[in-house]
């Protein structure tokens, strides 16, 4: 995966996001997590 895909990847996640549930912010964060992570063992 290029940086251009995962930063694609978030911002389309993010735009899904409920901004204004706390709980929606917190599921997002620890997905982008996961995702940083399994990127982060790919390269």
């Amino acid at each position: 995966m290029t940086l251009e895909e995962y930063y694609a990847l978030l911002k389309e996640r993010w735009e899904q996001t409920d901004k204004t549930s706390r709980e929606a912010i917190h599921d997002y964060n620890e997905w982008r997590r996961a995702l940083r992570k399994s990127v982060c063992e790919d390269a």
